[in-house]
């Protein structure tokens, strides 16, 4: 899988667990990270990002919805990530 088209994006990625964010990071280096213990997050990061990507399993409902209203006012993507890593990458390729 060439997932050299994205490298370059800026793209958030929120939720999933350290070791998952760990083996996307080192295919992604230049992805926003955001842990799912970090509740009150500054949403401006938002801004600056091509998309959004939401592991939804691992994050909080409310958490959820102030991110995904954030980002649709602003007209980023929003894409719900898998936690097996091709998936995600194919996903991400095929919305961005």
């Amino acid at each position: 899988m060439d997932i050299s088209a994205i490298k370059s994006k800026r793209v958030l990625v929120v939720g999933g667990t350290k070791q998952w964010q760990s083996v996307i990071r080192a295919e992604a280096p230049l992805f926003v990270f955001v842990p799912v213990d970090k509740l009150n997050f500054c949403l401006r990061v938002i801004n600056s990002v091509d998309a959004v990507v939401l592991r939804a399993d691992y994050i909080s409902h409310a958490q959820s919805k102030r991110i995904c209203q954030k980002a649709k006012a602003l007209g980023r993507r929003i894409i719900y990530g898998h936690q097996n890593k091709e998936l995600f990458f194919n996903d991400l390729l095929a919305a961005i």
